[in-house]
């Protein structure tokens, strides 16, 4: 199950207390009426919508209206909700306290829009139509094809086999929640009109059910004159599948070379490709976190190859680097989700959860580590966060 089966719960006591808070602040009848007609509609379109996307025995990742016109919009409505409350309460409280030092002083700061109390237009309500306006352009830009990044990788030493070497980077594509067949079909058709040398999955391909992976078929036979052929690893999502061992050999079956713990030397050209799983729901802290290297199977290395690491999520670098990789590369982060613009290192999953690589190039010793934004997400809402296909092209 992808979702906890709280979730529509907690979505509802969310949009309650959302509710309670709006019909509080209305004094005309009329408008109570439409506040709770609103209410229970938009709640019954998310049930249903829970219902098509977590609960149904066969969804429909490939039907584009339902999906489209209905779940995509009803969640990115949920999720302004969620981030609206835990922000309106804490403007509130700090309102308060404000107010309370500042009467201390013999003066008093109110901070809200009109100076009418309790007054419907308060701070509270400006931040929620900002959201949902700043939810409304993400969502219609996230609808737009994802954006092509293309960024040279200086490798000093690099072999001259190597020079002007292009790895197509794609990840978090989430088919069966963030994307659906259409979707899929098109990013895999923009990857492929770059000619890369080599294709990267970096993890979360699939969510809820493993015979989606067999739904890749179509899609990355778009890649086929790939020289290298096309790799992935599995990410967290993809591990909350009915069966993440089935969903691995449908992807496979689809024609996707599968890194499991695998490491994998490129013929005629000295690179070396090693795939880890993802640990799940492991709590390890991220600074803590370390690749098992010892546990790969595959071949060694030949001495002199250049080492690729490809792991979901940009964690573990620091163990990666000491063990002479010179790229790695993840995804996981979607960017940080909400970017400042012209910032792509000021985003919430930097600033809110503490990650430390969250989106673009870092530089790590003797290793380059690249976290792309990705392609898709749950929440249907990104900022500044762009979708991205990375196309990496290594010199020397």
């Amino acid at each position: 199950m992808l979702l906890h089966p709280l979730a529509p719960l907690v979505m509802l006591l969310a949009q309650a207390l959302t509710w309670v808070y709006f019909h509080r602040r209305i004094k005309a009848k009329i408008l109570k009426r439409a506040l709770l007609t609103f209410f229970l509609l938009i709640n019954a379109l998310a049930l249903f919508s829970f219902h098509v996307l977590y609960y149904s025995p066969n969804p429909p990742p490939n039907n584009g209206f339902l999906w489209d016109c209905l779940c995509r919009p009803v969640f990115t409505y949920e999720a302004v909700v969620l981030f609206w409350l835990p922000l309106s309460a804490g403007l509130r409280l700090s309102r308060r306290l404000l107010n309370r030092l500042s009467a201390a002083k013999g003066r008093t700061i109110v901070l809200r829009l009109t100076k009418k109390e309790p007054g419907f237009f308060d701070l509270p309500l400006f931040v929620l139509l900002a959201l949902l306006l700043a939810a409304g352009f993400g969502y219609s830009r996230q609808l737009a094809p994802p954006e092509i990044t293309e960024r040279t990788i200086r490798i000093p030493g690099l072999a001259p086999s190597l020079q002007g070497f292009k790895i197509a980077l794609l990840s978090d594509l989430h088919y069966g929640h963030g994307y659906n067949l259409r979707d899929l079909t098109a990013a895999m058709a923009l990857t492929s009109a770059r000619q890369p040398d080599l294709v990267v999955l970096a993890g979360d391909l699939c969510d809820r059910l493993a015979a989606f992976g067999l739904d890749y078929r179509l899609p990355l036979s778009n890649l086929n004159q790939t020289t290298y052929g096309v790799y992935g690893v599995l990410g967290n999502h993809d591990l909350r599948v009915d069966s993440p061992p089935e969903l691995t050999e449908n992807l496979r079956a689809a024609g996707l070379k599968m890194l499991v713990d695998e490491r994998v030397n490129l013929p005629e050209v000295p690179l070396t490709l090693i795939g880890f799983n993802d640990r799940g729901d492991d709590k390890t802290r991220r600074r803590d976190f370390r690749l098992d290297f010892s546990a790969l199977s595959g071949p060694a290395a030949p001495q002199g190859n250049l080492v690729v690491v490809v792991n979901h999520r940009p964690e573990g670098v620091l163990d990666a680097a000491n063990r002479g990789t010179r790229l790695f590369l993840a995804g996981h982060l979607h960017g940080g989700q909400f970017q400042f613009p012209f910032f792509e290192q000021a985003n919430f999953a930097s600033w809110i959860l503490g990650y430390e690589y969250t989106s673009g190039l870092y530089q790590i010793g003797d290793m380059t580590l690249f976290v792309t934004r990705g392609l898709a997400d749950g929440l249907h809402f990104r900022l500044f966060a762009w979708p991205e296909i990375a196309i990496l092209t290594l010199t020397g």
